[in-house]
Protein backbone atom coordinates (compact mmCIF):
# COMPACT_ATOMS: atom_id res chain seq x y z
CA UNK A 1 0.00 0.00 0.00
CA UNK A 2 2.57 2.50 0.63
CA UNK A 3 4.25 1.63 -2.87
CA UNK A 4 0.92 2.51 -4.11
CA UNK A 5 0.94 5.85 -2.91
CA UNK A 6 4.73 6.49 -3.46
CA UNK A 7 3.55 5.70 -7.16
CA UNK A 8 0.67 7.28 -6.96
CA UNK A 9 2.83 10.58 -5.74
CA UNK A 10 5.39 10.60 -8.61
CA UNK A 11 2.54 10.11 -10.99
CA UNK A 12 0.68 12.77 -10.57
CA UNK A 13 0.22 14.38 -14.24
CA UNK A 14 -1.13 18.23 -14.90
CA UNK A 15 -2.53 19.21 -18.02
CA UNK A 16 -3.78 22.59 -18.19
CA UNK A 17 -4.26 23.18 -14.74
CA UNK A 18 -6.13 20.32 -13.85
CA UNK A 19 -5.26 17.09 -12.11
CA UNK A 20 -5.18 14.15 -14.42
CA UNK A 21 -4.52 11.27 -11.94
CA UNK A 22 -6.51 11.53 -8.43
CA UNK A 23 -6.07 7.78 -8.07
CA UNK A 24 -2.72 7.08 -5.56
CA UNK A 25 -2.82 3.68 -7.23
CA UNK A 26 -3.13 4.42 -10.61
CA UNK A 27 0.52 2.38 -11.50
CA UNK A 28 -0.54 -0.64 -9.25
CA UNK A 29 -3.05 -2.47 -11.78
CA UNK A 30 -2.70 -5.37 -14.23
CA UNK A 31 -0.06 -5.16 -16.51
CA UNK A 32 -1.63 -5.32 -19.98
CA UNK A 33 -0.19 -4.88 -23.73
CA UNK A 34 -3.07 -2.26 -25.28
CA UNK A 35 -2.71 -0.40 -28.76
CA UNK A 36 -3.94 3.01 -29.19
CA UNK A 37 -4.87 4.03 -33.21
CA UNK A 38 -5.90 6.93 -34.67
CA UNK A 39 -7.52 7.06 -37.41
CA UNK A 40 -8.77 10.53 -40.04
CA UNK A 41 -9.93 9.79 -43.07
CA UNK A 42 -12.63 12.32 -42.61
CA UNK A 43 -10.39 15.58 -43.08
CA UNK A 44 -7.12 16.64 -44.97
CA UNK A 45 -4.51 15.63 -43.66
CA UNK A 46 -5.37 11.97 -43.49
CA UNK A 47 -3.45 9.72 -41.39
CA UNK A 48 -3.22 6.69 -39.79
CA UNK A 49 -0.61 6.05 -36.30
CA UNK A 50 -0.76 3.20 -33.74
CA UNK A 51 1.05 3.27 -30.90
CA UNK A 52 1.72 -0.12 -29.00
CA UNK A 53 2.24 -0.04 -25.03
CA UNK A 54 3.64 -3.45 -23.51
CA UNK A 55 3.85 -4.48 -20.12
CA UNK A 56 1.89 -1.07 -19.11
CA UNK A 57 -0.39 -0.78 -15.99
CA UNK A 58 -3.83 -0.87 -16.44
CA UNK A 59 -5.40 2.76 -15.52
CA UNK A 60 -8.05 5.55 -17.39
CA UNK A 61 -7.07 5.95 -20.53
CA UNK A 62 -6.10 9.77 -20.21
CA UNK A 63 -2.96 8.32 -18.63
CA UNK A 64 -2.38 5.56 -21.62
CA UNK A 65 -2.53 8.13 -23.86
CA UNK A 66 -0.26 10.11 -22.00
CA UNK A 67 2.02 7.11 -21.93
CA UNK A 68 1.52 6.65 -26.03
CA UNK A 69 2.45 10.43 -26.68
CA UNK A 70 5.81 10.25 -24.30
CA UNK A 71 6.46 6.99 -26.26
CA UNK A 72 5.82 7.95 -29.37
CA UNK A 73 6.95 11.63 -30.61
CA UNK A 74 4.88 11.15 -33.69
CA UNK A 75 1.74 11.41 -31.61
CA UNK A 76 0.19 14.08 -29.83
CA UNK A 77 -2.78 15.08 -28.45
CA UNK A 78 -5.26 17.65 -26.96
CA UNK A 79 -7.91 17.59 -24.09
CA UNK A 80 -10.20 20.13 -22.49
CA UNK A 81 -12.10 18.89 -19.21
CA UNK A 82 -15.94 19.23 -18.61
CA UNK A 83 -17.07 18.87 -15.17
CA UNK A 84 -19.95 16.82 -16.14
CA UNK A 85 -18.22 14.35 -18.37
CA UNK A 86 -14.65 14.79 -17.49
CA UNK A 87 -11.52 14.81 -20.45
CA UNK A 88 -12.70 15.06 -24.09
CA UNK A 89 -10.19 14.68 -27.32
CA UNK A 90 -10.19 17.63 -28.96
CA UNK A 91 -7.53 16.78 -31.28
CA UNK A 92 -4.76 13.73 -32.24
CA UNK A 93 -1.81 14.78 -34.40
CA UNK A 94 -3.42 18.88 -34.67
CA UNK A 95 -6.47 17.56 -35.91
CA UNK A 96 -8.89 19.25 -33.79
CA UNK A 97 -12.91 18.49 -33.24
CA UNK A 98 -15.11 21.28 -34.71
CA UNK A 99 -18.25 20.00 -33.87
CA UNK A 100 -20.63 22.95 -34.83
CA UNK A 101 -18.49 23.54 -38.37
CA UNK A 102 -19.01 19.87 -39.94
CA UNK A 103 -19.83 17.31 -36.92
CA UNK A 104 -16.91 15.86 -36.70
CA UNK A 105 -15.31 14.88 -33.11
CA UNK A 106 -12.75 12.24 -32.24
CA UNK A 107 -14.87 9.33 -31.23
CA UNK A 108 -13.74 6.13 -29.30
CA UNK A 109 -13.90 2.49 -29.95
CA UNK A 110 -12.48 -0.67 -28.07
CA UNK A 111 -12.08 -4.06 -29.62
CA UNK A 112 -10.40 -7.27 -28.32
CA UNK A 113 -9.51 -9.68 -31.03
CA UNK A 114 -9.49 -12.83 -28.35
CA UNK A 115 -13.29 -12.02 -26.71
CA UNK A 116 -14.94 -9.44 -29.46
CA UNK A 117 -16.39 -10.27 -32.89
CA UNK A 118 -16.37 -6.57 -33.86
CA UNK A 119 -15.91 -3.05 -32.35
CA UNK A 120 -17.48 -1.43 -29.53
CA UNK A 121 -18.44 1.92 -29.27
CA UNK A 122 -16.75 3.30 -25.87
CA UNK A 123 -19.66 6.07 -24.99
CA UNK A 124 -17.51 7.58 -22.00
CA UNK A 125 -14.35 8.66 -22.67
CA UNK A 126 -10.56 9.05 -21.56
CA UNK A 127 -11.51 9.83 -18.11
CA UNK A 128 -13.30 6.81 -16.93
CA UNK A 129 -12.47 4.13 -19.47
CA UNK A 130 -9.87 1.35 -18.33
CA UNK A 131 -8.92 -0.79 -20.89
CA UNK A 132 -8.45 -4.51 -20.78
CA UNK A 133 -5.32 -6.39 -21.92
CA UNK A 134 -5.45 -7.37 -25.58
CA UNK A 135 -7.57 -4.06 -26.38
CA UNK A 136 -6.96 -2.15 -29.46
CA UNK A 137 -8.66 1.48 -28.83
CA UNK A 138 -9.17 3.34 -31.63
CA UNK A 139 -10.13 7.13 -32.11
CA UNK A 140 -12.04 7.62 -35.21
CA UNK A 141 -12.25 11.45 -36.31
CA UNK A 142 -15.92 11.32 -38.14
CA UNK A 143 -19.01 13.08 -38.15
CA UNK A 144 -22.05 12.11 -35.45
CA UNK A 145 -23.62 9.97 -38.38
CA UNK A 146 -21.50 7.35 -37.95
CA UNK A 147 -21.99 6.06 -34.03
CA UNK A 148 -23.82 8.73 -32.06
CA UNK A 149 -26.73 6.43 -32.08
CA UNK A 150 -25.20 3.79 -30.00
CA UNK A 151 -25.22 6.61 -27.42
CA UNK A 152 -28.39 8.68 -26.95
CA UNK A 153 -27.19 10.23 -23.86
CA UNK A 154 -23.86 11.18 -24.73
CA UNK A 155 -23.76 14.50 -26.79
CA UNK A 156 -20.04 15.86 -27.81
CA UNK A 157 -19.39 19.36 -26.69
CA UNK A 158 -18.44 21.94 -29.03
Amino acid sequence: MILCFVLGILSFVFAGGFLLNNDPCSKCGEPIDVTLEAINEFRDPHFTISVKLEATYQRELILLLQEAAENDGHFNFTVSYHKSLGFMVQAINNTKTNFAEDGAFWQIFEYNPSVSVGSRHICYGVSTHRPNNGDIITFLFSNTTVSLAHCPDVVPTQ
